[in-house]
């Protein structure tokens, strides 16, 4: 039987490289929820993601961020890299936080569950940013007020 020192074992979530050299392009828009009586509440801290999907199905990683106090969305990614020959499709995904892991008891990570996928044409990406607009995200009490 091997026993092994629960301190020595570390976890460690998966690290994601961000793919491109140069940043000169950008993804902005805007995310909200719309409350029950029809208010949109912009969401704050919520994660995002801008993944590519090759065309032998690995997935990389173009740019990630959260967005503001204002619900608002800015990923700077490199243009060239998301719209070369090896990639199938972009996906932008909002990933809210779930939990936060702590190693050591000191360095905080947050764990991302995937909330919904975008999916972005290459071909829409032709110049300095494109605009999602503003994503509306639905409150469950909105929703089961609407089918009444």
């Amino acid at each position: 039987m091997i026993e092994q020192d629960i301190e020595s074992i570390q976890i460690e979530a998966r690290k994601n490289k961000i793919f491109g050299h140069g940043k000169d392009s950008q993804l902005v828009g805007r995310m909200v929820l719309i409350s029950s009586d029809k208010k949109e509440i912009p969401l704050q801290n919520i994660g995002v993601s801008l993944w590519a999907k090759t065309r032998i199905g690995k997935r990389i990683l173009l740019s990630e961020g959260t967005t503001n106090e204002n619900g608002e969305i800015f990923l700077e990614f490199d243009l060239r890299e998301a719209r070369t020959w090896k990639n199938h499709s972009l996906h932008f995904e909002i990933n809210p936080t779930t939990n936060y892991y702590f190693f050591n008891l000191k360095i905080k990570k947050p764990a991302y569950q995937l909330f919904r996928s975008i999916t972005i044409l290459k071909s829409d990406l032709i110049g300095m940013a494109y605009n999602l607009r503003t994503i509306q995200l639905y409150d469950k009490s909105a929703i089961e007020t609407n089918k009444r």
